[in-house]
């Protein structure tokens, strides 16, 4: 009797010992591929979302930036050093910006800019390095914003003119600027004794420019087109032409 149960018990060790059937590890394999499909889907969804973010983000802050290098800059047109001697004299009248002799801005098609005002202070309006400007232009399929460093050719009416030296501002290797706008917004104020038909910058005297610009700038990420941004910001143009008002 002793050593038929021993049989047994020798048996059943034997089977325990045997491992697992092929059913057994194939279930335990579909099994692992399962969490392992969770974890890769959750790690996965997890980039995705901060990339989103990221292009987002990056995106904002470069098409941000550009707007304020913009204003900051357009904000200054027709600035000009004046050391007013007398306080009968009006600095309208010594400022050749002001006075109708300089242009001091000007929007070229839809997409250029040209400006220009006294940077250093040192009443001089024909050196080449005050001869600036903002336009797009299309370099190897991407939009770019160009900044005119100085006019060589002291142009006020041609962005493309020989002699000009561009540069361009904006990340051309993360967006592409698709969009970029000026509109002129300047309103006119006449004086008393100008007639309601007269048109500023045509009557001799008695009128006041308000000058204001909107800019426009559109932009997406070249990796990743679906995602793109418009901003829109207006300057308020501090030297306004004001005619004996």
């Amino acid at each position: 009797m002793n050593t038929r149960t021993e049989k047994l018990s020798k048996l059943r060790q034997r089977n325990c010992q045997l491992g697992v059937t092929l059913v057994e590890l194939m279930i335990g394999l579909v099994v692992g591929l399962i969490v392992l499909s969770g974890v890769l889907y959750t790690f996965l969804l997890t980039y995705s979302s901060s990339k989103d973010v990221l292009n987002s983000t990056r995106l904002n802050v470069e098409t941000s930036a550009l707007l304020d290098l913009m204003t900051g800059e357009l904000r200054r047109s027709g600035h000009w050093y004046v050391s007013v001697a007398s306080s009968a004299t009006s600095p309208y009248d010594s400022n050749p910006y002001l006075d109708g002799s300089e242009i001091d801005i000007a929007i070229i098609g839809t997409d250029c800019v040209l400006y220009r005002y006294d940077v250093d202070g040192d009443a001089d309006y024909s050196e080449t390095s005050e001869f600036l400007g903002f336009k797009r232009e299309v370099v190897d399929g991407v939009g770019v914003i160009k900044f005119r460093k100085s006019g060589g050719s002291f142009s006020m009416s041609d962005c493309a003119a020989t002699g000009d030296d561009w540069e361009t501002v904006s990340d051309e290797e993360f967006m592409d600027v698709t969009g970029f706008s000026i509109t002129d917004q300047t309103t006119c104020l006449l004086g008393p004794a100008v007639s309601s038909t007269a048109v500023c910058g045509v009557t001799s005297d008695d009128y006041a420019q308000i000058r204001d610009l909107m800019i426009s700038v559109t932009a997406e990420v070249i990796r990743d087109p679906d995602w793109k941004t418009t901003l829109n910001d207006s300057v308020r143009i501090r030297n306004n032409i004001v005619k004996d008002f």
